[in-house]
């Protein structure tokens, strides 16, 4: 498939992209006596559905509304008795350190990235700053494994994302709010998810949505208003504000 075809399976797919509504975590209906079958957010593979609930506006060493991801394990009598983790930028291995205003946590999605049963963690800071451009914005990946985000020794897995990053479209500029929203869906229908991710600042607060097919930025692309000829596309629409894939 050619990029230029890809990038129309995207713009066509942007309906399931919807400006509709959700920065919140999956959760699985009430947990039965035995295991589920199968649920959609089983961050450590053990047949139950975990939550993960960002608190973008909590004070993390020091720094105000640097903000983490809250996840609470799953387990035959459903959240709270199984323990929780606090994912932050302090932690080892994930990018980044905790700063003022960075609300990492402010949006977070979940998908099976790498195929491996377990779930993986998409999480928005979009008060990130990128050099010197406050509120430029970041995403980051969050890989699951056996004892769900955090390997063996309390240490993170995870890649970030920014559009400073190369092959990732545009320029990281102050305001852009990348990582305000985040979503994933298998949107060219090849069996791997692919992320959303909206900067709702772009361009004067037109707003903008990257797509990252399969959580790469091989072939990655932009949803903006002027490409989907939406009305006065360079009004302060911020479109991808909120995202929601189903």
């Amino acid at each position: 498939m050619s990029k230029r075809q890809r990038i129309r399976r995207y713009v066509l797919a942007a309906t399931a992209v919807a400006v509709a509504a959700t920065a919140g975590a999956a959760l699985a209906s009430p947990a039965a006596a035995t295991a589920p079958a199968a649920v959609t957010s089983d961050l450590d593979d053990d047949g139950y559905a975990d939550l993960a609930a960002g608190v973008r506006d909590a004070t993390v060493d020091g720094s105000t509304k640097a903000g983490y991801v809250n996840v609470v394990r799953g387990g035959p009598e459903g959240l709270g008795a199984y323990g929780n983790t606090r994912i932050s930028q302090a932690r080892p291995g994930i990018p980044g350190v905790p700063e003022q205003g960075d609300r990492f946590g402010a949006a977070v999605a979940v998908a099976d990235m790498d195929h491996d049963g377990r779930d993986d963690l998409v999480a928005g800071a979009p008060g990130e700053a990128i050099g010197s451009r406050a509120k430029g914005g970041a995403a980051t990946l969050l890989l699951g494994g056996p004892n769900g985000l955090v390997g063996r020794y309390g240490e993170g897995h995870s890649v970030a994302y920014q559009q400073d990053t190369p092959r990732v479209p545009g320029v990281a500029e102050a305001g852009d709010a990348f990582g305000a929203a985040v979503t994933t869906g298998d949107y060219d229908h090849d069996g791997t998810p692919d992320v959303a991710v909206g900067s709702p600042g772009e361009n004067g607060s037109s707003g903008g949505v990257r797509v990252l097919p399969s959580a790469s930025v091989d072939g990655s692309c932009t949803i903006t208003p002027a490409r989907l000829v939406l009305a006065s596309p360079t009004s302060a629409l911020t479109y991808g504000k909120t995202l929601s894939s189903h």
